[in-house]
């Protein structure tokens, strides 16, 4: 999910989310690698089949993201996915008082995911159709913002993200 604030002073801020917490690299050169692993050979236009194996067992980090990806089940709409934000931000109470954080979406609609038999009858682009049906033609795919501190979520922003759909505390 890609979402763009509206801030203050006409400035703008761009925030990625993926539907599993983490990302496989810490460094950009490592993901460039990770992509480069995937990519088939230029003179024999293969994949050679150990260059991700080989990039996994230098990246122990990398591999367990993989793990984790791989057990994650298939949503049953994009809809009703719950969105990670990929990078951590400032965020300043009215008092000064300063602590880091990312954005969390969760679906109004609740998170729903196949069982491994169902997504396997599903079409390669199941996700995508149902998605631009949902929104184009119902209206409807609606998240609440949340926001994570240090690995725990505030009590009063979890109360204000259930009474107030879409805002976000300071």
């Amino acid at each position: 999910m890609a979402v763009k604030f509206q801030l203050p002073d006409a400035k703008k801020a761009d925030i990625l989310a993926l539907s599993i917490e983490g990302f496989p690299v810490r460094t950009p050169e490592d993901f460039l690698a990770f992509l480069r692993a995937q990519l088939p050979d230029r003179a024999t236009g293969r994949i050679a089949p150990d260059a991700v194996p080989r990039f996994l067992a230098s990246h122990p980090a990398a591999g367990a993201f993989i793990e984790r990806l791989m057990q994650k089940p298939v949503p049953a709409s994009y809809g009703q996915a719950g969105y990670h934000g990929e990078h951590a931000f400032r965020f300043t109470a009215a008092d000064g008082t300063t602590r880091f954080g990312r954005y969390h979406w969760v679906p109004e609609a609740g998170e729903a995911y196949l069982s491994p038999d169902d997504a396997g009858t599903r079409d390669g682009n199941f996700l995508r159709e149902e998605h631009s049906r949902r929104i184009w033609i119902a209206g409807q795919s609606r998240h609440r913002t949340a926001r994570r501190i240090r690995g725990r979520w505030p009590r009063r922003f979890i109360q204000r993200a259930l009474d107030e759909p879409g805002q976000d505390s300071q």
